[in-house]
C-alpha cells in the first residue's frame, strides 16, 4: 500500500491518505477531497487531485519498468551539464 499526503496551500498537511491498489482513482480522489477543510478552495481541490494523478501515473510507470535508476539519472545529468 502506498501513502499519499494531503496538501493545503501548497504545503503538506499532517493528514496521511492510505492509497489502496483496489481503490479506483475516483475513490482515492473522493477520499482525499473529503479530508480537506470544509472551506477548501477550488485550487486546493485541484492540487490534491493533481498530486494523486501524478502518484498514480508514477506507480504505473514504475510497474511498466519505465523508470531510471538513481545512478542513471546522475549519469545523464552530468552528461547534459557538459554540453
Amino acid at each position: 500500500m502506498a501513502i499519499a499526503f494531503a496538501f493545503t496551500n501548497g504545503r503538506r498537511s499532517d493528514t496521511v491518505l492510505p492509497m489502496n491498489a483496489t481503490m479506483t482513482f475516483k475513490e482515492e480522489a473522493l477520499l482525499a477531497i473529503s479530508r480537506l477543510p470544509a472551506r477548501a478552495t477550488t485550487r486546493q481541490v485541484r492540487e490534491t487531485v493533481d498530486i494523486l494523478a501524478a502518484l498514480r501515473e508514477s506507480e504505473q510507470a514504475s510497474s511498466a519498468g519505465k523508470v531510471f535508476s538513481h545512478e542513471e539519472v546522475v549519469r545523464r545529468f552530468r552528461a547534459w551539464r557538459k554540453k
